[in-house]
């Protein structure tokens, strides 16, 4: 029996995120958070397969910065941002130098699965 992985979520848009969830539900345990803070919180606290994170929040550090803490303190975890906007190369080459993985918020569940790695699951 293989392992359920474990997913957390990062948006203030709660409809994004329960889409996002309903999504993953099939492939893994996942959790919400409406603010990067508490994704963080969520990692420093919980072992998670993969976090995904919107670019931006209405309120307090961004997606990238979250992801920056994240990554240093736990480099073993898959690194997901997402973004309903196009943004710059700037933003693509941050996600790069985190090792992450950058999706439009237009991504199907077959891509998002596979970019988290999932896909072997089901």
């Amino acid at each position: 029996m293989k392992k359920q992985r474990r997913v957390i979520i990062g948006d203030d848009n709660r409809e994004v995120a329960h889409s996002l969830q309903q999504a993953l539900q099939r492939y893994a345990f996942v959790d919400i958070a409406h603010s990067a803070s508490h994704v963080i919180e969520a990692c420093d606290t919980n072992l998670y397969d993969a976090v995904i994170l919107d670019v931006e929040f209405g309120y307090g550090i961004s997606g990238l910065e979250a992801a920056g803490i994240i990554r240093e303190a736990h480099p073993e975890f898959r690194i997901i941002i997402i973004s309903a906007l196009d943004y710059s190369t700037d933003v693509q080459q941050r996600t790069v130098e985190l090792g992450a993985v950058f999706l439009q918020k237009t991504v199907t569940t077959e891509q998002l699965t596979s970019a988290l790695d999932l896909g072997d699951l089901e």
